[in-house]
């Protein structure tokens, strides 16, 4: 009795030796980001909550919106459709727009006769959805004052190479079975999309379906099931009302642990070590790369416009201080070698947007300036232009 009892002090204190240290990181690292995150969200929900006031939704993530999914062949790709929506503020105030009939950031006009002319489809995460600048500067608008040509916006922040080929599975495919005029379709990847296999996102993206329909006269919309699922989802999970919202943005950062966000709070966060658990994750992808969904994605768009339309692939870098990731220079090979594989053109912006600059980021986070999307939006309107 007394050896079992001698060996369980034993495990005990080798343990708290092992995690007080990783208890004690996890924390420092924790409170870090908290307070730079906290300082910065006080100041920005200054100017959300009279947004709010005045009629304006949060964009609800759709790939946030996905953990919520229990209907089989449901695959939100965007936000609200019709709906007053803030976004971010990086340096530019707090951007704001009106979403169009899928809940992405285009003036609705864009989806009227797509199958009568050409079309740039540009499909991305936050860079491809135009975080944080007016959307006169996005990449799309960029490229079509460039080109002239229909540009439509499929991003959205938090996509990641699963929201891509479910963006060219449930809208693109659909729309482009039957070839008419010239399509171009842009694959936009960033360091942090280098993700990996996960089995749940995979069985989604499976059985994802068409969300697409078209009536007599050939016009393009959302199925009402999916604009009924997506809004019942978002009511059930997360705040709606201007009341619900301006509590969640008040209490967001709050120490408090409740049932609803208990995956939120720090001290969920610190007690199971997220910090260095992240930290791991990214260094596994290192070695681990059985299924890779970036080539999966880059594969589908390949077949998607083996026919009916051009495909691109381009890369933008992160910046070395603003958002310093493991290896970026390691993905971009990969997207590289995945694009010549499936014989697609690279577009590689690294050198012409300088990732140790900050003329071509924002003033105030990681994403791109003004500067930094006009050369993107000009350097994949030159690449498209040369193919017309």
């Amino acid at each position: 009795m007394k050896t079992i009892k001698n060996v369980f002090i034993n495990l005990t204190i080798t343990a708290a030796a092992v995690y007080l240290p990783l208890l004690a990181f996890s924390t420092y690292s924790e409170i870090l980001r908290k307070n730079t995150s906290k300082a910065r969200i006080e100041r920005i929900n200054k100017k959300r909550i009279p947004a709010i006031k005045n009629g304006y939704l949060p964009f609800y993530i759709p790939s946030e919106i996905k953990s919520k999914v229990k209907k089989t062949g449901f695959y939100p790709i965007g936000s609200l459709p019709f709906t007053k929506t803030y976004y971010c503020d990086e340096g530019y105030g707090l951007i704001k727009y009106i979403t169009d009939r899928f809940g992405l950031r285009n003036k609705d006009e864009v989806w009227v006769n797509i199958k009568n002319q050409p079309n740039i489809f540009l499909i991305g995460d936050s860079f491809g959805q135009g975080a944080c600048v007016p959307s006169q500067n996005t990449i799309t608008s960029n490229i079509k004052e460039s080109t002239n040509i229909n540009s439509i916006n499929l991003a959205s922040s938090a996509n990641s190479p699963y929201e891509y080929h479910a963006i060219l599975k449930t809208i693109l495919n659909p729309i482009l079975l039957e070839k008419s005029f010239k399509n171009w379709v842009i694959l936009l990847f960033y360091n942090n999309d280098d993700i990996l296999h996960n089995q749940d996102d995979f069985n989604k993206l499976n059985s994802a379906k068409s969300i697409i329909f078209e009536n007599n006269n050939g016009n393009i919309s959302p199925k009402e099931s999916y604009i009924k699922e997506l809004s019942n989802i978002i009511k059930t999970n997360y705040p709606t009302s201007q009341n619900e919202i301006i509590n969640k943005l008040q209490n967001k950062y709050g120490y408090g642990i409740s049932k609803k966000n208990l995956k939120e709070s720090f001290l969920y966060k610190v007690l199971t070590l997220v910090p260095i658990r992240s930290s791991l994750y990214k260094l596994k992808s290192l070695f681990e790369r059985k299924i890779s969904p970036t080539e999966k994605s880059i594969a589908y768009l390949a077949e998607t416009c083996k026919e009916n339309c051009t495909p691109i692939v381009a890369y933008i870098p992160s910046h070395r201080n603003k958002d310093p990731y493991l290896d970026p220079l390691r993905y971009k090979k990969l997207l590289r070698e995945f694009s010549l594989k499936y014989k697609i053109k690279f577009i590689d912006s690294e050198g012409l947007i300088n990732p140790n600059s900050s003329i071509d980021y924002s003033p105030e986070g990681a994403h791109l300036s003004i500067v930094g999307y006009r050369k993107i939006g000009n350097l994949i309107s030159d690449a498209i232009k040369s193919e017309k």
